[in-house]
């Protein structure tokens, strides 16, 4: 049995030659966009917090206070040693170690995500028996690069409107 699903896998693979390698760029494109979404997310994110902290400190001008940007938003750096070689401010408490290993791991689990995605991309690749084996595995790419490329767009759109209209 296991040599002639072999057999049916390679014919498959050879009647939809070009078929397959739409899947695999499509699965490629998916990845990209979707990490370009979680960075362009994480620019804005930043800036939205500078900005806020630059219209703090006008208030603060027009009330005779003197602030800088760094008394409202302060940025840490939680390993001990990059914090020596380059003096920046060391995350002490377990809140600010944690606001900074968030976003660390929501990008660990992201990429952990897409390696388990890909596996099962390769894994169900190689066992295509049946053409609506192919159709699916078509179905699934294409559905997933429309979520990633439409979330990629979204972000990189808002973006754009933020650089050119000062959003």
């Amino acid at each position: 049995m296991n040599e002639t699903q072999k057999q049916l896998n390679r014919e498959k693979r050879i009647k939809y030659k070009k078929g397959f390698l739409i899947c695999d760029v499509l699965v490629v494109l998916c990845i990209l966009a979707n990490f370009g979404a979680v960075f362009l997310t994480g620019i804005m994110v930043g800036e939205e917090k500078y900005t806020a902290a630059k219209e703090l400190v006008e208030i603060d001008k027009l009330n005779n206070i003197t602030s800088t940007v760094n008394d409202y938003v302060k940025f840490y750096e939680t390993n001990d040693i990059q914090a020596d070689l380059n003096n920046w401010e060391q995350a002490h408490t377990i809140e600010e170690k944690t606001k900074s290993n968030n976003a660390f791991r929501a990008f660990l689990l992201n990429g952990f995500m897409w390696i388990f995605f890909v596996c099962c991309y390769i894994l169900f690749r190689f066992n295509i028996y049946y053409e609506w084996h192919f159709y699916l595995l078509l179905f699934i790419c294409i559905y997933l690069f429309i979520l990633t490329a439409s979330d990629f767009l979204n972000n990189y759109g808002l973006w754009l409107a933020k650089i050119i209209f000062g959003l």
